[in-house]
């Protein structure tokens, strides 16, 4: 209860501006370490043929990473976005408290706990790197500090892992204003909340395979059996598909597959979000629909065939943002996040007990979204 307190009290961290967004830069062409001068977008189907399983073969070693970026705390905060959201419309929830971030454009949120206290930490999307505050006492939530990068980076999506009693985040990193703009995925050690420090950067080239992804929209972490962080799941959006690499070492981060969908990647047709839960890895594919893969036959490294039909989580005009099974796996969520023009369903809940045999069951249409 006290966290679930907790994380309605720093709801409005997220709402504290609606300002309007950059739009990251998309290539579905191979990634080099030096990007093109003008970004394109082919059909991967042609431009770049991948199989739709296929276990990803390192042809070169992990390498020791350079760290391109170094943090530097912004000190005071800005100013420009503190318009609070209480007293908004609102249905079965309370509000607790406001702890303005000054920043327009917010990203992801998390949760991490250290020595008895609770803290959130969310990614600035284009304006900084992450912003940390200490929510232990919900009701007075206080400003530990905010994060700037050395070089502009878009960081849309960041996660909260522990691995050896000490606490981390990953960030995303995405090209967004130009093509020589900084990418891949940043780890940063948040054990002494007040004083984070990079841990390493990784892409494609320092991660054993020679595809050289490297633009990051969102993450997720695979824990092992003590809940410390194993592996991370990576939309690889120019290249449109699932990079999943083991961090279980740091000094050798190495990628042990990865997934494409078979009819080919393309603008509309890449991952944009991944959720774990259980066994059961659960790929948002865009407009190719919801496809759920093994999760221990993907950290194994094994060939990856999803366990439910392609196309059969795929609803006609959908573009899936995210999804999220219920408790027990029997029926999962998805939800679109384009499309808001009624009587348009944005939020559809599947059956799954038979995964192989996915059947939709309710859907639900936002009024006023």
């Amino acid at each position: 209860m006290k966290r679930l307190a907790t994380t309605l009290s720093i709801i409005p961290l997220i709402l504290a501006c609606t300002c309007s967004t950059i739009t990251p830069i998309t290539s579905f062409t191979r990634d080099t370490d030096v990007p093109p001068s003008t970004p394109t977008r082919a059909d991967a189907a042609t431009a770049n043929p991948q199989p739709t399983t296929r276990s990803a073969t390192a042809t070169r070693s992990p390498t020791s990473t350079s760290v391109p970026l170094s943090l530097r705390k912004i000190d005071p905060l800005p100013t420009d976005c503190r318009e609070s959201p209480l007293g908004l419309p609102i249905q079965n929830m309370i509000e607790v408290a406001y702890l303005p971030t000054g920043f327009c454009f917010n990203g992801e949120i998390d949760l991490f706990e250290k020595d008895g206290r609770l803290y959130v930490v969310q990614s600035l999307s284009d304006e900084a790197a992450f912003f940390i505050a200490d929510v232990t006492d919900p009701t007075k939530p206080t400003v530990v500090g905010a994060w700037q990068w050395s070089q502009f980076t878009y960081t849309a999506d960041l996660k909260a892992f522990k691995q050896n009693g000490k606490n981390y985040i990953v960030l995303s990193q995405q090209r967004a204003r130009s093509v020589n703009d900084v990418c891949g995925i940043e780890i940063v050690d948040v054990t002494t909340p007040s004083n984070p420090t990079v841990v390493g950067y990784y892409k494609g080239s320092t991660t054993g395979n020679i595809s050289n992804w490297c633009d990051v929209h969102t993450s997720q972490v695979s824990v092992d059996s003590k809940g410390d962080g194993a592996y991370i799941y990576l939309s690889s959006t120019a290249r449109g598909d699932l990079r999943v690499i083991d961090i279980r070492d740091f000094n050798n981060v190495r990628e042990v597959n990865h997934y494409t969908y078979s009819l080919g990647t393309s603008q509309n047709n890449f991952v944009h979000d991944t959720t774990i839960v259980g066994d059961r890895v659960y790929v948002a594919y865009w407009s190719a629909g919801l496809i759920i893969l093994d999760k221990k036959q993907v950290e194994a490294g094994q060939t990856v065939t999803p366990l439910n039909p392609l196309d059969s989580i795929k609803p006609s005009g959908f573009k899936i943002h995210q999804a999220y099974p219920t408790a027990d796996g029997n029926f999962v969520f998805i939800q679109d996040e384009v499309t808001y023009k009624p009587p348009f369903s944005q939020l559809r809940l599947y059956d799954i007990r038979d995964v192989k045999n996915p059947k939709e069951v309710l859907s639900i249409a936002l009024e006023n979204p």
